[in-house]
């Protein structure tokens, strides 16, 4: 919540950024802070869904330019993912929680198109990712590993999605 004030402070035209929130902790205390380094500038920023080609970024570059030398032996498990661990979910609450997040973050809608060289295309929809679940229960380590590489190896450079969501239940 402390990015999204600072970020509307931001547009507003006060010089605020999220340790100022967690560093002035009441409104009063907050206020006069801006009220004493106000920039008188608002920040204007794209707030439309976004769509075309954008620019690779440094690290996307080396990243096709292995792809391309056929230096990666699996290309779509270059991923990131992480593990957390949480009290009960609702599965269904997630799973709104993800699709809302894909429809809001223009970068999650990107794919990668090769053609003379590689390049990366806003879409204005994709095919939203659903909600993996595994009961690692009813399965031995060595499957419990063998799902979720199989979960992280799934995504295809110029298809997509790039996102996806999985919940395990560790009882």
């Amino acid at each position: 919540m402390s990015i999204q004030i600072s970020s509307r402070l931001r547009q507003g035209g006060f010089s605020c950024q999220v340790k100022d929130i967690f560093s002035y902790k009441t409104v009063e205390k907050l206020s006069v802070y801006l009220d004493h380094n106000q920039s008188g500038k608002a920040i204007k920023s794209e707030q439309d869904l976004l769509t075309g080609e954008l620019g690779l970024l440094p690290i996307q570059e080396w990243f096709t330019d292995r792809v391309e030398k056929g230096e990666l032996e699996k290309p779509n498990h270059w991923n990131q993912s992480f593990l957390i661990k949480v009290l009960e979910l609702d599965e269904n609450k997630l799973a709104s929680v993800i699709k809302d997040l894909v429809s809001y973050h223009d970068v999650l809608r990107i794919k990668y198109i090769k053609g003379e060289y590689w390049q990366q295309v806003y879409q204005g929809s994709i095919a939203q990712p659903g909600l993996k679940t595994l009961d690692v229960r009813q399965h031995t380590a060595a499957e419990i590993q063998h799902i979720l590489t199989d979960w992280q190896s799934g995504f295809d450079l110029e298809q997509g999605p790039f996102v996806s969501g999985g919940v395990s239940v560790w009882l």
